[in-house]
């Protein structure tokens, strides 16, 4: 004997296999939808962060080009570089014996500043500037003119390196411009000395 299902079942159960299609089919059109917005999000990132490596790689490459750079304040450093610092400091100390700063009325000056540089491989002078400058401007912009006109410097040092033992191109010296000035004898003109100093 079959069992026969009511027509009210029937209709039930038709009506809620209607319900549950309805709901599959709009749950498949929301993620139908959804899925080009995700894949574009997805997409948008990894441009983002191919773009942020594209980047690093680039600043990577400009910070490996940059010249590696020796400074002479730093502790450790060869006796080499030590030496010829000694050597540059007594060559501008020369210098200013034969030509002494002086005012704008021709008067002697003295004073202290101190000054930084930048000295090539080569000996050229890179950079000069003021670290701690003298409240005279003609003592300052006398001391920079100093250093441009005693260069170019002695080669550096084939052994130098910087401070993570690599072979340095540039030597960055720091150092304290002390001018004094002295009168040795009444019928002489007064002398201006140079002290270069750490």
């Amino acid at each position: 004997m079959s069992v026969q299902a009511s027509p009210v079942a029937s209709e039930a159960a038709s009506a809620a296999s209607a319900v549950a299609i309805t709901r599959l089919v709009t749950t498949a059109n929301r993620v139908e939808n959804n899925l080009p917005n995700e894949l574009n999000a997805q997409f948008r990132k990894q441009q983002e962060i191919a773009s942020l490596a594209a980047q690093i790689t680039k600043q990577n490459h400009i910070y490996e080009a940059r010249p590696r750079k020796t400074f002479a304040a730093a502790s450790g450093v060869q006796a080499s570089v030590v030496d010829y610092v000694d050597a540059w400091s007594r060559k501008l100390e020369q210098k200013v014996r034969n030509k002494r700063p002086v005012d704008a009325s021709g008067n002697s000056i003295y004073g202290q500043l101190r000054v930084e540089v930048e000295i090539w491989g080569d000996g050229s002078l890179t950079n000069a500037r003021l670290i701690e400058a003298s409240s005279i401007r003609e003592l300052n912009l006398f001391a920079l003119e100093l250093l441009k006109n005693a260069a170019p410097f002695a080669r550096l040092p084939n052994d130098m390196v910087n401070y993570a033992g690599n072979r340095s191109q540039v030597l960055v010296i720091s150092r304290k411009f002390i001018f004094s000035t002295q009168v040795k004898h009444a019928d002489f003109p007064e002398t201006t000395n140079l002290s270069v100093v750490p």
